[in-house]
């Protein structure tokens, strides 16, 4: 495996060892492991007189020694532990950063689930960017036939698996608190719907679709198809001819008035009270 102990594949073991053996006897595998990135224990596995006879393998090298390697056959798979699929490629940041850069963090979100949209409804053009991007000599149509195998198309925002890997580590004295929820050690972005997102991100949210006032008993509709986020280190000016409507938005939008009818609305991050208008 990659890291003795410590990687994906080591505390997926421990946790199927703690399965098979007791709760206690989670690291009873650990000593006959040995630490080899995974070209090089394909590598060694492909070799009929190497000491290494089994391989906690990835995509691609799962496929490559199942195809290539004589007598290879699947004993143990993450999902058979897990009880289901388990993340594999995330991103990192600090609290600080992520509090510090709001729009990277979405921008890196957005990023990824445009990705995902692509893979998921153009496959072949998403694996020819992947090895334009890689150089990886793969041909097209294997590429494509590894991803039409079960889970290789398990592309999500959320995370996936890893509430029991998080229970193993607190079990096992790594973690020293027992998280409740995934949500505990993950930034709120992950647990977040686009719209709540897009508003976390602004400081003011606007999204009318149409506001009317009431004047005596005539109903006039003030705005409609309105539209606009603010950012905190935006300078915002909204523009528009004479009794358009600008004012009237705004004062709705800041709660000095409140429409008689209106579709959609605003939020913001901060929603002080109302200033008094001399």
């Amino acid at each position: 495996m990659p890291t003795v102990k410590i990687s994906t594949q080591a505390i997926v073991l421990q946790i199927a060892a703690a399965e098979m053996f007791g709760a206690d006897q989670w690291s009873k595998l650990d000593a006959n492991t040995v630490q080899l990135g995974h070209p090089d224990a394909y590598a060694a596995l492909s070799n009929s007189q190497h000491e290494v006879r089994n391989h906690f393998s990835i995509p691609p090298f799962t496929f490559l020694e199942l195809k290539n390697v004589p007598g290879a056959h699947v004993i143990l798979s993450s999902p058979d532990v897990m009880g289901g699929p388990l993340s594999q490629a995330q991103f990192f940041t600090t609290t600080k950063f992520a509090d510090a850069n709001p729009k990277i963090i979405q921008a890196v979100r957005d990023a990824t689930r445009e990705a995902q949209d692509l893979i998921r409804s153009d496959t072949k053009t998403a694996v020819e960017i992947y090895k334009e991007i890689t150089g990886d000599k793969t041909g097209v149509d294997d590429l494509l036939a590894w991803l039409k195998e079960p889970g290789m198309m398990e592309w999500n925002l959320e995370p996936q698996g890893t509430m029991k890997f998080a229970s193993h580590l607190f079990k096992t004295g790594t973690l020293k608190t027992q998280p409740k929820a995934w949500t505990d050690y993950y930034l709120p972005v992950a647990a977040r719907s686009e719209g709540q997102l897009r508003t976390m991100s602004a400081l003011l949210d606007v999204q009318w679709r149409d506001a009317a006032l009431q004047d005596s008993s005539v109903v006039v509709t003030a705005t409609e198809k309105v539209s606009f986020s603010v950012d905190r280190s935006d300078r915002f000016v909204l523009l528009g001819p004479s009794g358009c409507g600008k004012s009237t938005l705004l004062k709705a939008v800041g709660g000095y008035m409140k429409p008689a009818k209106a579709r959609c609305g605003s939020t913001a991050a901060r929603s002080p009270s109302p200033a008094p208008i001399a």
